[in-house]
Parts: C-alpha cells; structure tokens; sequence
C-alpha cells in the first residue's frame, strides 16, 4: 500500500512539473494601451495623450487633454495609418472633439492586415468659449495659435 502511495505521489508531482513547464498564453494586447503624452496648442498649451491598443480585429484609441484653467475644446480627424510600399496610407477615418471633461475612445474594427506597421494620426482643431459683446457666447475656432495641428500615436507592428 505504501509503495503505491509513493508511486501515485511521485506521478502527481511529474504531472504538476509538465503541466507548469508548457509554456502559456501571453497577456493580451488588449491589456496593454501604448501612451504617447502631447501638447494640445491653445492659450494654455494643454497636455494630452494618445493611448493605442489592439486585438486581433480591432483597434482602440483613447485620446485625453489634462486639466486646462480655460473652456477649450478640440475637433479632431483620427487617420489609422498602415505602411505599406514606402508610404503611410490611410486605412480609416474617425472624427470627434476632445475636452478636459469629455474624452474621446474611438474603435477600428475588422483590421485583419497582420506584420506591418500601424499609427494613428491625429488633426486637432483648437477652440475656445467665446463671450460676446451683445451678450451671447460660443466656441470660437483659436486661429492665434495657427490653426490646426497634428500629432502622431507611437508606431507598432500588428
């Protein structure tokens, strides 16, 4: 009886070590945003971030502006971006607008090309909350600042 303890122990104990030494998935994309800080010109020249991330089908951007002492907002054009035959070619398009209070997390999917790579570029269009001398107010497009701007995502291989 004895003996078939230790030989049913020692059985447990080889199944425990294969079983630890295959190796496992790895953490997926998913998890894993890539950030890249940027500067959001307007009068306080804001920072923000473009966060990317991806799975097998998809892929998410998420853009943030900090904390700005002015109401500013910020349209934006998003390009994602694969480089293919010397060049970077848009592949699809997202529009929105950032603020310190309103985010902006946009999705590509059905993204299937795989081994090239990827950026996402970012337009930004600056505003400011305008008060007007009869008394109304509104956003107004900040053309002190020179107009639009871009910025790119760090660059990745899907």
């Amino acid at each position: 009886m004895f003996k078939k303890f230790i030989s049913m122990m020692l059985v447990a104990v080889l199944a425990i070590g294969v079983v630890m030494s295959v190796p496992g998935k790895e953490a997926s994309a998913a998890n894993d945003y890539t950030i890249k800080q940027i500067t959001l010109y307007n009068f306080t020249n804001t920072i923000g971030s473009i966060a990317t991330n991806e799975d097998y089908y998809s892929v998410y951007v998420s853009l943030r502006a900090d904390y700005t002492w002015l109401r500013q907002k910020w349209d934006w054009k998003m390009e994602l971006q694969r480089y293919e035959n010397g060049r970077w070619n848009t592949i699809d398009t997202r529009t929105g607008y950032l603020s310190y209070t309103s985010p902006s997390d946009r999705t590509f999917s059905n993204i299937a090309v795989k081994g090239k790579p990827m950026r996402v570029k970012v337009t930004f269009t600056p505003y400011y909350h305008a008060y007007y001398t009869d008394g109304t107010q509104g956003w107004r497009n900040d053309s002190m600042s020179g107009g639009s701007f871009t910025h790119y995502s760090k660059t990745w291989t899907r």
